[in-house]
């Protein structure tokens, strides 16, 4: 049996008394739980708690988005199960929502044995998954995704959580060109024309810890005015040069990046 000790759940939607009564529930037999009220905070949240399942509470999130549209939107950014309490009032939403990403659905009134014995379900199945795919071999990267580390050959690679979460998702899709508001979206980031120049900036770190000669990419590659894409068959920088020219140009960089104020395009990522 699965065990809630540890395990984070995220609770997205408006109605107290639904939320309070989901929140005594999994509480109290020792699950850690998040609440986001709209789905601009539970998007945030997928990145920021890194939730172990969600749930969505049908229809109340937003005056604009029903509940198999709020399904979609968190499909898009995160393979995270999703579980849909529904009002039962629809009979066509749970269908929506499954058609949506949604991995299960429950109509009130909510009877909380249920609930939980559906969640823990679904964890079982996913962490039977993870093990099954908790490392990846792409080219001569080696990754870990349960502790999210990243080796060449024998050496460490350091990454920060935004670059580890942008390096995965591109493994992920290797040989697929992902567009700069999927990888955007995948951070957790508003798509916006100067969130894409806080993109590039962690594109040229990624590939400045990866690639033999960062200035002339091998793994990652631009597809200019559409965005970028994780080649297999290129080699990496095994050698550990690249960390030290990446070490030697942060310091080159950092007076002329406070004078001018780059990291001034940051600003919209620093909630998470």
């Amino acid at each position: 049996m699965t065990s809630p000790r540890g395990k984070k759940i995220l609770a997205a939607g408006a109605d107290l008394a639904l939320s309070e009564q989901i929140g005594v529930a999994l509480e109290e037999r020792g699950y850690s739980l998040k609440k986001a009220s709209s789905l601009r905070e539970a998007l945030q949240d997928l990145l920021r708690y890194s939730p172990d399942l969600v749930l969505v509470e049908s229809g109340i999130l937003s005056t604009q988005l029903n509940s198999w549209e709020t399904c979609r939107r968190i499909r898009e950014v995160s393979d995270v199960p999703i579980i849909v309490i529904t009002d039962g009032t629809n009979k066509e939403d749970p269908l929506n929502c499954l058609r949506m990403g949604a991995d299960d659905c429950l109509a009130q009134p909510l009877v909380p044995e249920e609930l939980v014995a559906r969640m823990e379900a679904l964890l079982r199945r996913r962490e039977s998954e993870e093990a099954k795919e908790e490392t990846r071999l792409a080219g001569d990267i080696f990754i870990h995704f349960a502790r999210q580390e990243v080796s060449l050959g024998n050496r460490s690679v350091r990454l920060t959580s935004r670059e580890f979460i942008l390096l995965s998702f591109l493994v992920e899709n290797a040989g697929k060109v992902l567009s700069h508001k999927q990888l955007l979206e995948r951070m957790g980031v508003t798509p916006l024309k100067a969130n894409s120049r806080a993109l590039r900036y962690y594109i040229r770190r990624l590939r400045e810890k990866l690639e033999r000669n960062p200035s002339s990419p091998q793994l990652i590659i631009t597809h200019r005015g559409v965005g970028y894409s994780f080649s297999l068959h290129a080699k990496a920088d095994k050698s550990g040069q690249g960390d030290e020219e990446h070490a030697r140009g942060c310091a080159a960089r950092t007076i002329d990046q406070h004078q001018k104020g780059v990291f001034n395009i940051l600003h919209p990522m620093r909630p998470l």
